[in-house]
């Protein structure tokens, strides 16, 4: 995650200015910032429902009311990123650390090895 947008992130779910100062302190030196999430998420037709049971940015923990109240948020996040990168998920699930996915990736992710065998 881009750490610009990362501030703007954290207050759109509804994050304390003392758990956006928290994180911000913590990531102010990075530029890019990894996060994990943990719980199960299924897909169909581009719309997101994820149950999410903790949040991490770096190995930051977001309090668990803060991610349990704002899930619809967070979901509608990630499926708005998938479509705006061009992503058509018909359907993926994850669950259990299994991923059972059909989908179209957008032509330009596989530009560069276009590119590679064109001649």
């Amino acid at each position: 995650m881009d750490i610009q947008k990362l501030q703007a992130a954290l207050k759109d779910v509804g994050a304390t200015s003392d758990v956006v100062d928290r994180v911000m302190g913590f990531v102010k030196n990075a530029k890019y910032m990894n996060f994990y999430m943990e719980g199960t998420c299924n897909i169909l037709n581009n719309n997101v429902s994820a149950n999410l049971d903790q949040v991490q940015i770096g190995r930051i923990n977001l309090p668990a009311d803060l991610v349990k109240n704002n899930s619809s948020v967070i979901s509608d996040g990630i499926a708005r990123t998938l479509t705006a990168n061009g992503y058509n998920i018909r359907r993926m699930t994850i669950s259990d650390g299994k991923v059972d996915l059909d989908m179209d990736r957008p032509a330009s992710s596989v530009a560069p090895w276009l590119n590679m065998v064109q001649y």
